[in-house]
């Protein structure tokens, strides 16, 4: 199976789940992530942090995932 059908899978598995769920699943998922240094997930941790926090408080989900999605391309380049 090619890339983009897993990563598909994947999107429709994120559909059933609300933004805060998504958030802790990506923050579980981070840590074995072996492209990324101990300092990039510490700071990719403090953004998830505020991001869940924002939710929580009533953020808005779409702009608050889409800030963290920013940070986290912005963090690859």
């Amino acid at each position: 199976m090619g890339v983009a059908p897993k990563c598909r899978q994947k999107t429709c598995k994120l559909h059933d789940r609300d933004s805060k769920d998504f958030v802790n699943q990506l923050h579980r998922e981070l840590y074995s992530a072996d492209f990324l240094d101990e300092p990039s997930k510490l700071t990719l941790t403090e953004w998830m942090a505020e991001i869940d926090y924002r939710l929580v408080e009533g953020g808005g989900e779409q702009i608050q995932l889409d800030a963290l999605t920013a940070q986290i391309v912005n963090l690859l380049k």
